[in-house]
């Protein structure tokens, strides 16, 4: 089912280029808002290392070699948003899990609209995530996006998938 939803949810958010840092994001955003959408209509999705029956931080649920698909990916984003904006591994993932579906929320340019619509490049894709993080509800000021954003480009290329 897990793997249905994820495939479903790609079909969401900007239309995009398929490359670098853009393979990053997509399927980061995929896979956070296909696990979020698992939990909040089946309840809780646990992975191999969880103990499903006792309640864990972010922290304890994703050690080093942990995780579901595009887990690598995941941390790797969550690393940079944690780091550039001062955050524990729970704020962090907080921050990215509520960005990914905003991000996926966004209106999608896909099929026949009447006009051409281009892709959004990599580098797009980095900024359209960035601009749907949030801070205590607030957006990120300009300083905190560029943080964020230099991180990510920074750092994409050394994030492995799983």
């Amino acid at each position: 089912m897990q793997v249905i939803v994820h495939e479903t949810v790609h079909a969401h958010g900007p239309k995009h280029e398929y490359y670098k840092q853009g393979v990053v994001i997509e399927e980061a955003t995929t896979e956070l808002t296909s696990r979020r959408i698992m939990r909040e209509k089946w309840g809780h999705v646990p992975t191999p290392q969880m103990d499903k029956y006792k309640p864990q931080t972010v922290a304890e649920k994703f050690k080093v070699g942990s995780g579901g698909a595009y887990q690598g990916y995941i941390n790797g984003l969550r690393s940079a948003v944690g780091d550039a904006l001062k955050l524990d591994i729970d704020a962090a993932e907080r921050v990215l899990d509520d960005a990914a579906l905003a991000y996926k929320k966004l209106p999608s340019t896909r099929g026949y609209s009447g006009t051409y619509e281009r892709d959004l490049s990599p580098t797009e894709q980095v900024n359209k995530l960035v601009q749907e993080m949030r801070l205590d509800g607030q957006e990120l000021t300009l300083e905190q996006h560029e943080a964020v954003t230099d991180l990510i480009m920074e750092r994409w290329h050394t994030w492995r998938p799983s």
